[in-house]
């Protein structure tokens, strides 16, 4: 079956399971029911979307997600050319270096681009080969340069987050699981996968970031390099409101704004940050930290839902500052800990009687599928072949030949010859002789 990852990147700027599904087929049909299982599960469409060249989720991309950008992930084409240029141009560092220089960056316009590379293909003979035209005809979906100004966060153009991927899938998948397995590898791993998340969202709600104020210092040149032109810094100040824009384009694509522009908040002595260039993302509460048992619907008895779940993270913020703090004291973790286990049995214990669930219902509880009160059971289908079929399992013809070489074979008691046996033996005399006149 093929496996479809889902991956995006969190607000810590690290790689993130969204989801995963098994095909059979990489069709236009599986693709289209996949992402409308995707659509219906998140609710909203993500902006953008980078994949291969697939044509089939191409064209269930285009049908689904409406209002998401399609892309092309750079890492899987530049894999490419050296199968398309052949071994004599793979190994020129030449050509190596003037073709990164235009691709794995996003610091040109898409002018200066196009005239480098119709450069590089003249210069190189590459004029003629049909993968490198259909590939700049594609430019707009795969090069950087079209689109400075997408929030894309570096998706594209970081190798490394796709070869991360493929080691983080390859670790708890091979060809030789069975699907339960692959089930039970792939939940630990995102156990350890959020696990990562959580110690994240800890170190950063416990440290204290550096502070910027008008003695802070900056360094930046004075002029730096921007294709063939230099950076230039656009800032508007006008009834309290202050606004800034760089030509890097780095709050555009990460979010995060550059040092040219905090170059600009000391030079008109500004303290604090604007809040239109603090996204959701970059802020502690970008993923919400309430509890799994905290989430009640519209019909629940309490109705001051986000109050209990203040009290909730209270609790769990609590205990995990005891635990850090008394680490090396097994005395007092072992008080704290009976205590708490004191707490949870008297509150069993006032509560209902719990279901005793039977081995077949936690079956289904694990699995998500419940056997329904009545089954209506249908005449089978015919099937050509009868019986009940062999329990034997199928050999291979290694196997077979092997098993033979140390058998005797059978001959013929009438003339000792293979192939055949008494009853078709040409050799054997008929009784009683017939007699050359007739009976």
């Amino acid at each position: 079956m093929v496996f479809v990852p889902f991956t995006g990147i969190d607000n810590h700027f690290r790689n993130v399971n969204l989801g995963a599904d098994l095909i059979a087929k990489e069709t236009i049909e599986s693709y289209t029911w996949l992402l409308t299982c995707f659509l219906k599960a998140f609710v909203r469409q993500p902006k953008f979307v980078v994949t291969d060249q697939d044509p089939a989720m191409k064209q269930a991309i285009e049908s689904i997600f409406t209002e998401s950008g399609h892309r092309l992930c750079m890492w899987h084409i530049m894999k490419k050319v050296a199968d398309t240029v052949g071994p004599t141009l793979c190994n020129n560092e030449d050509f190596k270096r003037r073709i990164c220089n235009i691709v794995w960056t996003d610091s040109i316009e898409p002018d200066e681009f196009e005239m480098t590379w119709h450069e590089i293909v003249n210069e190189f003979g590459l004029i003629d080969n049909s993968w490198i035209s259909t590939m700049f005809g594609l430019r707009s979906m795969w090069i950087p340069a079209y689109y400075r100004d997408e929030p894309l966060s570096g998706l594209m153009r970081t190798t490394s987050r796709f070869e991360s991927k493929n080691q983080f899938f390859g670790l708890v998948s091979n060809s030789q699981l069975t699907l339960v397995e692959f089930f039970s590898h792939f939940d630990m791993a995102l156990e350890t996968q959020r696990y990562a998340h959580r110690k994240n969202d800890h170190d950063m709600m416990n440290t204290k970031p550096g502070e910027y104020g008008p003695n802070a210092k900056i360094y930046v040149k004075d002029k730096e390099a921007f294709g063939k032109g230099f950076l230039h810094v656009s800032v508007i100040v006008a009834d309290n409101d202050f606004f800034a824009s760089c030509s890097c384009k780095m709050f555009e694509q990460y979010g995060l704004l550059c040092r040219h522009v905090f170059v600009a908040f000391s030079v008109f002595e500004i303290d604090e940050i604007p809040k239109k260039y603090i996204l959701r993302r970059c802020k502690r509460e970008a993923v919400s930290n309430k509890s799994k048992c905290s989430i009640f619907g519209k019909d629940v008895a309490n109705g001051n839902i986000d109050k209990a779940n203040e009290i909730v993270r209270d609790i769990m913020f609590a205990t995990e500052n005891i635990c850090n703090m008394f680490f090396t004291d097994i005395e007092i973790l072992s008080k704290v800990r009976d205590q708490i286990n004191g707490m949870r049995e008297k509150a069993e214990e006032g509560s209902q009687a719990k279901l005793i669930l039977k081995k077949n219902y936690m079956l289904a509880s694990l699995l998500g599928y419940y056997q329904p009160s009545t089954s209506t059971i249908q005449v089978p289908t015919g099937i050509r072949n009868k019986g009940r079929g062999s329990h034997k399992r199928f050999k291979s013809l290694k196997e077979i030949a092997a098993s033979r070489a140390g058998k005797r074979s059978r001959v013929c008691s009438v003339c000792g010859e293979g192939g055949h046996d008494i009853r078709t033996c040409k050799k054997m005399p008929v009784y009683p002789p017939k007699h050359p006149h007739g009976p």
